[in-house]
């Protein structure tokens, strides 16, 4: 019985932790004045993948002057 209550527990840690890490954002591209001229799909993955998402962001916008906002979901 002991021993069955380690496994649970064990389990049930395990699908804690590895739910936890993954984490999903948004991201908008707005001009100066507050408009928004694009609205990026929401992505899902871990902390690289969402540091990625954002940084694509930042390239492919931040150069011509708007801004990229991000939301973590």
């Amino acid at each position: 019985m002991k021993r069955l209550m380690m496994v649970l527990a064990a389990g049930a840690f395990l699908l804690t932790v590895t739910a936890s890490c993954e984490k999903c954002s948004t991201c908008i591209v707005k001009e100066t004045d507050g408009t928004v001229i694009y609205d990026y799909a929401e992505t899902c993955g871990n902390k690289d993948v969402i540091d990625d998402y954002k940084n694509q962001c930042e390239a492919q916008y931040g150069s011509f002057g708007f801004d990229c906002a991000c939301s973590d979901d």
